[in-house]
Formats: structure tokens, sequence, C-alpha cells
């Protein structure tokens, strides 16, 4: 026995002596161990990642050559198995990273992720739980360190420079080959509209590499010659751009997160209907099946799609506009065109101001205020983690009272976000909504959970509808989905005509004027409402008004060329030389937050004021002290000594690993006035 594993250990060694002999063999050898491991992960089957390897032969070896290239540079270093292990385990960091979050998302792990990172850092707990957070930083840790003991360890080799530069140019050859020859056939897309899809079908190494380069909107063919006849088509005789309505109602867009009618899928049947007040808008409102952009999360693209009308189609593979061009550049939106029409335009979301960086992008998209889950008087939280739906009514009726005129708000839920439990969870066997039939493959733990969470959004729509009522106000509410749930949907489960890419919209009016609603994409539903009212500003509003006059492909080319030239071009064609949008400047909450006393009265140090909520936090000379709430007038200042001068200030805090979403000005504590 102990001679076979002699024998064994030198025909290990005999192999590797022999790879480090022949680089080339060397670099081919590691770029099929990253494909293959590479695609298990992210497929959670070596089965299926052996079924890619022989089905479609070519894109494994396109997602090789990639590998191989980036490999290839370690030759160039007298280190060189030092940079190859150090490379190949950077990707299988990255392989690693896909493989456990498409256990809590659909949407595979791409380069736009290390963008998010900021925004998800406080919600990995939510997804890993605190073992799992300590569990990757334990293997980052590891994997630093072994990087760092390998490099005193590995010897330094002589490096054939001549031979090196030949072969990481023969690897480059090779894969601009396959990646170009695959884009000249079709085998390659030039856009993904489905990431899951995409990097089934194409690979791990590729999709990713792609992420990292396909930003902002690519120029479509013949775009110089086609643009002048796209802005004639859509302008038309129109000079002044904006007709005022006889009415203009308040018109308030809810989005409902991961909102789905389960009676409509095949093999699901419940003890009552989880969604009671929705279905019945379905039957007595304006209504129909929407397209959105993504399958199980990006919530904010499907956003963006409603307040711009531009399609997502048309941007990069994985680009999330929040993150990108809408950081600094303006576009056409619902609020731009609405203050020309006097509207006051307010965002509300019961999660964090910060996430997908809202409180940026809202400046750039219009918006006049945005109250976030920092701004509200906060109910509590669900097994997931999530805020209450409920909450939304008073910061909706806040943003209503706020102004004379009328106001657009869109209001973005959360309380029907993943994770979805997969075992028994605490007051489950006390949920009302339990499911009494189920297909194959649908988790009964999940089901019952979401079942139940969709309930409570019912309820919230219903008590906010009973609340607008009340006030009396001429108004337009848009209920719609902004995709499907992750949690596992099947295609054989969706109804015919409908896809995974499918949710539902509803339409609610004070006035009671209903038609029957159209199918449409996200990019589409808000040029539908404007024209129930009369209101048509916008050039993207208008070509959206205006293509039941052009083929489907036409009308697909003019809204690329008006995209490219928004996005890229920066409206020169569109809008007479430039957008003519202005950032606004963004408040924080319709509330004001303020600090108007502060004294001491017994152990206690008050601090007294108004807008203060649960995410209130004091600062005294600039230093973070702790802050107990007490409600939105009081704040207590525990564990500090306040002298004469001393200047305080009260800062919102969606978490301490961000700057403060907004201060108030300096309060000047005065001794003698305190005693």
């Amino acid at each position: 026995m102990d001679k076979e594993k002699t024998k064994l250990r030198d025909r290990i060694k005999s192999a590797i002596r022999y790879l480090n002999d022949h680089p080339v063999l060397l670099i081919v050898f590691f770029s099929y161990c990253l494909t293959f491991i590479t695609e298990s992960l992210g497929r959670h089957s070596c089965w299926k990642a052996l079924v890619f390897e022989f089905t479609k032969p070519f894109m494994f070896l396109c997602n090789m050559s990639i590998f191989a290239l980036t490999l290839s540079i370690a030759l160039l270093s007298k280190k060189r198995t030092y940079w190859i292990c150090t490379i190949s385990l950077v990707w299988l960091g990255l392989g690693i990273a896909n493989f456990v979050m498409l256990f809590s998302r659909i949407t595979p792990f791409n380069a736009m992720d290390f963008q998010l990172m900021p925004s998800v850092l406080p919600i990995l707990p939510t997804y890993l739980g605190w073992g799992g957070v300590i569990a990757a930083g334990a293997v980052i840790l590891a994997a630093i360190i072994f990087v760092i003991v390998i490099w005193f360890k590995v010897k330094k080799i002589k490096v054939n420079y001549t031979k090196a530069a030949v072969t990481i140019l023969v690897c480059a050859i090779i894969t601009t080959a396959f990646v170009g020859g695959g884009a000249l056939t079709g085998a390659i897309p030039a856009h993904f509209s489905s990431l899951p899809r995409a990097y089934d079908a194409h690979g791990f190494s590729l999709c990713f590499s792609i992420s990292i380069f396909d930003r902002g909107v690519s120029k479509p063919r013949g775009y110089d010659n086609k643009i002048d006849d796209v802005v004639e088509f859509v302008k038309g005789d129109d000079t002044d751009g904006f007709t005022q309505p006889e009415k203009t109602p308040n018109i308030i867009f809810v989005q409902l997160e991961s909102f789905y009618d389960l009676k409509l899928l095949s093999g699901f049947e419940f003890s009552e209907d989880p969604t009671p007040v929705f279905t019945n808008l379905r039957n007595t409102c304006t209504s129909g099946i929407l397209t959105v952009p993504s399958i199980g999360a990006g919530t904010a693209n499907t956003e963006f799609e409603i307040l711009t009308g531009l399609s997502m189609q048309y941007l990069g593979s994985a680009e999330y506009p929040y993150r990108t061009f809408l950081q600094t550049q303006t576009c056409e939106s619902v609020p731009f065109i609405l203050k020309n029409y006097g509207y006051t335009s307010h965002a509300i979301h019961n999660y964090k101001g910060n996430f997908y960086d809202r409180h940026k992008a809202f400046s750039t998209l219009g918006f006049d205020t945005f109250t976030s889950r920092e701004y509200m008087d906060l109910l509590g939280e669900n097994y997931a983690g999530w805020e209450q739906d409920a909450v939304l009514v008073k910061s909706v009726m806040d943003s209503l009272k706020a102004t004379e005129g009328p106001d657009f708000i869109q209001c973005i839920t959360v309380q029907g976000h993943g994770k979805y439990p997969i075992v028994s969870y605490p007051g489950e066997k006390h949920e009302r909504i339990k499911p009494t039939s189920l297909p194959n493959g649908a988790n009964k733990h999940a089901f019952t959970y979401f079942a139940n969470q969709l309930y409570a959004t019912d309820k919230f729509i219903a008590d906010l509808i009973d609340a607008v009522n009340e006030i009396k106000e001429e108004t337009v509410i848009v209920f719609y989905g902004d995709h499907i749930p992750n949690i596992g949907f099947e295609e054989n489960w969706i109804p015919k005509g409908m896809t995974l890419y499918d949710t539902e919209y509803v339409i609610w009016r004070t006035d009671g004027k209903y038609d029957e609603g159209k199918n449409c994409t996200a990019y589409q539903l808000y040029s539908e409402i404007f024209s129930s009212l009369d209101i048509e500003g916008g050039i993207v509003t208008k070509l959206h008004q205006k293509r039941d006059q052009l083929s489907k492909s036409k009308y697909d080319d003019y809204l690329h060329c008006l995209q490219y030239d928004i996005v890229e071009n920066n409206g020169k064609e569109s809008y007479d030389g430039k957008l003519p949008f202005k950032a606004t400047d963004l408040k924080m909450g319709v509330i004001d937050v303020t600090v108007t006393d502060v004294y001491t009265f017994g152990e206690h140090i008050y601090v007294k004021g108004t807008g203060f909520t649960q995410a209130s936090q004091i600062y005294v000379n600039g230093s973070h002290e702790e802050t107990e709430y007490i409600d939105d007038n009081t704040l207590i200042l525990s564990g500090v000594k306040l002298e004469n001068g001393d200047k305080i200030k009260i800062s919102q805090i969606a978490d301490f690993l961000s700057p403060p979403l907004s201060t108030t000005d300096n309060f000047v504590y005065n001794e003698e006035a305190d005693e």
C-alpha cells in the first residue's frame, strides 16, 4: 500500500514538473480546471457543467480562452507560479461568489455588484445569516494569508520574455477570434436581455467579462442619418411642447415589491385569496399585463423604466442606471415632465435611502423630496427583516398634504422582499393564509410566508385607497408589481400568455373613469396614464404615445436612437442642443428635522425638536453620541456632559458605513438657559 502511495506521489510530482517545464500546457490545464469549476459552481451541478462542455464546446472553449489570456500574463513574472495561483484564486473567488449569490437571487454575480457593494453589505446578514457572513470573512482572510505565504514560498525562475510575449499574443488572438467570431455569427449576442439565461447559455467568465465593459447605450446603426427623422416624427407640428389639461389630479405610482397574484399560477391553491383587494381592482378598474426588465431582483431597474420611459434593453447587460449615468446626469422623467404642469414630485420607500443610491439618483430624476425609512415612524419588521408596508400610508398622506398644488408620488414597497424561508419559521402555524395545494418544486414554507406578506401588502393597498378617498382630492393611483419573487418560479407554473418577465398593473381613480387597459412594458406605462389625463410633454413620452403609427421594429429603432442621444449625446439632437433638465436640490423627508431645545432633566439630557425617528442620531461638536429615541419630538442624549457653547446636531443615519442622509443645523447649547 505504501509503495502504491509513493508511486502516485512521484507521478503527481513528475506531472507538476512537466507542466512547469511547459508553461503553455500549464496555462491550458489551469484554464480547463477554472472553466469546469466555475461552470459547476454557477450551475450548482458538476453534471450540468459537463453537459455545457459537450453540448456547447465552442462556448466552453471561449470561456477557457478568457481564463488562458488572464493567466498568460503571469509568464512575464519571475514568480510565475505565484501569479498563476493568485489569478486562479481571484477567478475562483468570483465563481464562489456567484455560487453563493444564486441561492438568494436569480441574477448571477457580475461586475456591477462591486458598485452595489456599499448598498449590499448592510443586508448580507439577511441573506447569509451572521454565521454565513463570518464564514465568508474567514474564507477571504484565509485566501489573503495563503497569497501572502506563497509569495515567500515560491522560488524565482528565469523568464524568457520573448516566449512569454508570444504566448500572451497568441492567447489574445485566440480569445479575440472566439469572442469576435461568436459576435459576428450571432453565437454571442450584442446585448444580454436576461443575465440568468446568458450565463447559462454562454458561460461564467465570458458573461462576467462582458459585464465589466458593457455600459451605456451603444450607437445605433445608421444613427447619424436616422436621428433627424426620429425627432421630426416625434415632434411633428408641435411647437410649444406642452398643452395644459383641464384637470391635474394627484398621480401616485405604487411599486409593489415582488407582488404577484398567486392564484394565476398553475397548481396553486390557498385557504383564501392572498390578494383580494388587488383581485377586485383588476376586475373593476383599468388593468393589464406589465412586462418588466428583471426577474426575481432588479427593483431599481423596473423603477428606472417606469420613471423615464427608457428601456434597459439598450443599456449595459448588468447595468443599474442609478449607479452609473444617473449619478451625475439628468434625463427626461415623469417628475421633470410634470413640473411643467405645476406638480411637486415625492419619492417614498420604506427601506434605506442610500440603497441603489436612490438619494442621489432621485435628484437627477427631478424629485423634490425623498422620504425613506429613516424619516418614518416605523411599525416593525417581518421575519425576513423588512419593514411593514402599512407604514407607507402616513408618508404618502404627509406628502400629499405638504403642498397646495398637485403631487406626483413614486411609492416603493419592500415587505414582500426575499429571502423567503425554506424551513419552518416562527409563527408559521399561526399564519392566516395556508397553501392547500402546491405543485412539485414549490416549497411549502416559502409560499406560506410569501402569501401572507402579499396579504399584508394587499391590505396596505386598501388602506391607501381609503386614506386618499378621505382627503377629497382628485387622484390616480397606479399599482404594479416590480418583478416576480425569487421563490423558485418555474415557467410551467406561469399562465398562458405570460412570461417570467410579466407582472400586472391596475389603475384606480377617484373619478371612476376606467377604460380597457393595454398590455405594455414598464417603460410605456406612464405614457398610457399621461394619455388618459391629456398630458403630453416630453419627447420620449410622445414617441410612446405615437407608437401605434410605427411598426414594432421601427418603434424599437426610434427609441434606441432617442436613448443613445439622451444618455451618450446629452440630448444634443433631441432637445435642440442639450438636455434641458436640471438636477433638483433633493430634500430628504417632507417633515423638517430640527432641534429646538436642549435641556437637562434629572439624570438625562433631552433634545427636543421635530421630525425625529429611530434613525436620528445626536452629534456633539461633530462626535457621535449615544442616542435614545423617545418620540418624533424627543431624543435622550447619554454618556456626555454638555458645556456652554457645545454644538449639537441631528443626523439621519441609514447605516454607519455611509454618510448621513441629512443633518440639521447646529444648535448651540446655552448652560444658563438650561439652568
